[in-house]
């Protein structure tokens, strides 16, 4: 238990008017008073004090046209506040009582200096009152100094700005239970981003309160969260899902979000926890309900990139909004963190690079030879002349929460699931939660200390050709129920992965996967603020780092090798060139190999012949159709014909010939009546293209068995 003395600061550059109020205040007995007659002592005052209110003049210069104590209200945040002005005009009046001033900085009042002293001590009490300082706070074993030092943000500071960094957690706490007399911490939690939560419970006037989960933290992150909450949670929310209780609480250096579990009883277990004592049919369970009704309107509101939006998956992934690993200062780190692995004399000859582009590794019976992803993943290391693409645009986005670990899932005794943690929520590739959530089964919750028996399980986790295909289990895991649990909750994950994103193709899946691998390697925890190294799971990471790239450069090199590129032959009627340019576009970016007149015709080619040789050797047809091309009689219909002509020569189920519309058409036009027992591709629809890729790769699959 804590109890604070109110700080009162006032800010005025009339110093006598200053310390006439500082007496008035203090003579009350009730209040530690500071004065400050600028706005940068202001400021510097409210980084080395605990400020609980803040009176404040408009006017903080000889200019009788300034205002800098309007700007100066909005730096001070949220501390509560009011104006002391001499300034009685209307405008000025009105915009101190404005809501934007109540909102944006929390002004309570616009006063004259002309107003009974009276008055402006009722106005302190008032807001001191609000503050629900006298509640009393249970904290257990914890101590307010050792929760900031909890805080990765404050790691740095000296015992005297940490001491008034915990006044405010204190502040904090009264702030976001107003209605409480007493609170309790139950538990305290250190989250990987530096927060921390702590699950409190409130005793009312009237009786218990409901325990709620509070995040606290540097105002800044928090006010953050709070924003991608309002944004992308709060508008899709379902029965059964986390809320937040009211607005943020906030000081000067901290903020606090209060979460609350609709429908059900209050989760007490994380999904580490839940995940260790419980059945695969019931993590399956909390599995689907979480994507499947948590996650329902996200995953609804699907999309293909927006052209400023269609970035490769690498670019993405290392996005500070994804999993930070585009700046130099992590990059350096995960280099380190990866020369040391492979340097280890835990693995000695296990083990070792072998130049900069290989990984040697020798497990016993294992002996193969990887890629180094640092290489070939990170762009900007690649020196080897290769500069293989492996990475594809995104089919899908989908609004995801993008920053799970095995901690801020919370469960209730139903196996119901609740997400907290919005900080990264926001449009991203429709796998990304997937793929987190695949990351921390197999890194951080599986149960095996041999690498040798990680690696080969690893080996099997990449073994199917798609999605949903079950994944193998080795001889020597068939009797562990550990295992065997991390495999079924997988192969879970991966068949709704597929529901979702309309695609067996596990390729933008397996890149998913192998950036969260990257980022598992700098070792980041909920007890670190720096990368550590050598945990097994870190060992573990590289290894499936290095095997996801092998699968994507392999995969890729089938269809780079000369003359192996499926051919995509694009008849189009010419008006419609500027469309198909796209189209082209797009398929050359997705490994394919376009064809199209007149642009990959050569100077002096006999253009007839040139069409029916690329006819021939064309691995599909796409015949692109508009409204004008479905009223165009021109050489594109002699195409068609030509095309249904090879399509005989071809196996059923080829896909040979592929309608694609690009904008729908009118109620009287149809599509050329020798095409309509084909299934069309509208490229115009939600998830046109999506379909069509799979088609086309899904064909270019089957004729290479």
């Amino acid at each position: 238990m804590m109890m604070l003395e109110p700080t009162i600061l006032i800010v005025d550059d009339n110093e006598q008017l200053c310390r006439s109020l500082k007496r008035r205040l203090e003579k009350a007995g009730k209040y530690r008073v500071l004065i400050a007659d600028t706005a940068e002592k202001a400021l510097d005052l409210c980084e080395r004090e605990c400020i609980h209110c803040i009176g404040l003049d408009v006017i903080l210069t000889t200019d009788p046209n300034d205002r800098t104590g309007f700007d100066l209200a909005k730096k001070l945040r949220k501390t509560p506040k009011f104006f002391l002005s001499m300034l009685d005009d209307r405008r000025s009046w009105t915009y101190g009582n404005s809501r934007q001033m109540h909102s944006q900085a929390n002004v309570q009042k616009y006063l004259f200096k002309s107003d009974d002293v009276q008055e402006i001590l009722r106005t302190v009490d008032e807001i001191v009152r609000d503050l629900n300082l006298d509640l009393v706070i249970h904290p257990g074993t914890w101590t307010y100094v050792g929760l900031v030092e909890m805080l990765k943000h404050f790691k740095g500071k000296s015992a005297a700005e940490k001491k008034v960094i915990a006044d405010e957690l204190v502040t904090l706490f009264c702030g976001a239970f107003k209605t409480a007399t007493q609170i309790t911490l139950l538990t305290i939690d250190r989250g990987k981003g530096g927060c921390v939560v702590a699950r409190v419970e409130p005793r009312l006037q009237h009786g218990m309160g409901a325990p709620v989960m509070v995040k606290f933290g540097p105002h800044a992150t928090i006010m953050e969260e709070y924003d991608n909450y309002t944004r992308w949670v709060g508008p899709y929310l379902q029965d059964e899902t986390t809320r937040v209780l009211n607005e943020p609480a906030e000081t000067f250096h901290l903020a606090a979000i209060k979460y609350s579990f609709v429908g059900r009883l209050n989760p007490r277990d994380s999904f580490r926890e839940f995940f260790n004592h419980s059945s695969v049919p019931k993590i399956e369970k909390m599995i689907e309900h979480l994507i499947g009704h948590t996650c329902e309107k996200w995953y609804e509101a699907r999309r293909p990139p927006e052209p400023e939006e269609n970035l490769p998956l690498d670019h993405i992934y290392r996005s500070r909004e994804c999993l930070n690993l585009a700046d130099n200062k992590h990059v350096t780190e995960l280099q380190s963190i990866v020369e040391q692995l492979l340097n280890s004399k835990a693995y000695a000859g296990s083990l070792k690079a072998d130049g900069p582009a290989i990984i040697e590794v020798r497990l016993n019976s294992v002996s193969e030879r990887l890629p180094n992803p640092m290489l070939y993943a990170f762009r900007e290391h690649w020196n080897n002349g290769s500069e293989i693409d492996l990475f594809p645009l995104p089919s899908l986005l989908a609004i995801t929460h993008g920053d799970l670990n095995g901690d801020n899932i919370l469960v209730d005794d139903h196996g119901t699931g609740f997400l907290i943690d919005f900080y990264k929520t926001g449009f991203s590739p429709i796998y990304r939660d997937f793929v987190e959530l695949e990351s921390i089964v197999k890194f951080e919750l599986l149960q095996l200390s041999n690498l040798e028996q990680r690696y080969r399980l690893e080996c099997d986790l990449l073994k199917p050709a798609k999605l949903s295909d079950p994944i193998p289990v080795a001889k020597q895991f068939q009797n562990n129920a550990h295992v065997l649990k991390v495999i079924g909750v997988i192969q879970k994950l991966r068949s709704l992965a597929a529901e979702e994103s309309n695609s067996d193709d596990p390729t933008e899946y397996y890149v998913g996967l192998m950036f969260n691998a990257l980022k598992e390697i700098l070792g980041f925890s909920s007890g670190h603020d720096e990368p550590t190294c050598c945990e097994k799971r870190q060992y573990h990471a590289l290894l499936s780092a290095a095997k996801i790239c092998q699968i994507l450069m392999e995969n890729r090199r089938k269809i780079e090798k000369q003359g192996s590129r499926p051919v995509i032959f694009l008849s189009h009627a010419v008006e419609d060139v500027d469309d198909v340019n796209a189209i082209y576009e797009r398929l050359s970016i997705e490994g394919f190999k376009p064809w199209m007149a007149p642009g990959d015709l050569r100077p002096g080619e006999e253009w007839k012949i040139a069409v029916d040789v690329a006819l021939k050797e064309a691995h599909t047809i796409l015949i692109v159709l508009s409204k004008c091309a479905v009223e165009n009689r021109g050489y594109s219909q002699s195409e068609i014909k030509k095309a249904l002509e090879l399509a005989e020569q071809k196996l059923t189920g080829d896909r040979y010939i592929i309608p694609v519309v690009i904008e729908p058409l009118a109620p009287d036009q149809k599509i050329p009546q020798e095409l309509d027992h084909l299934q069309v591709a509208n490229l115009y629809e939600k998830d046109g293209w999506v379909r069509l890729l799979q088609s086309l790769r899904e064909s270019v699959a089957r004729r290479e068995r």
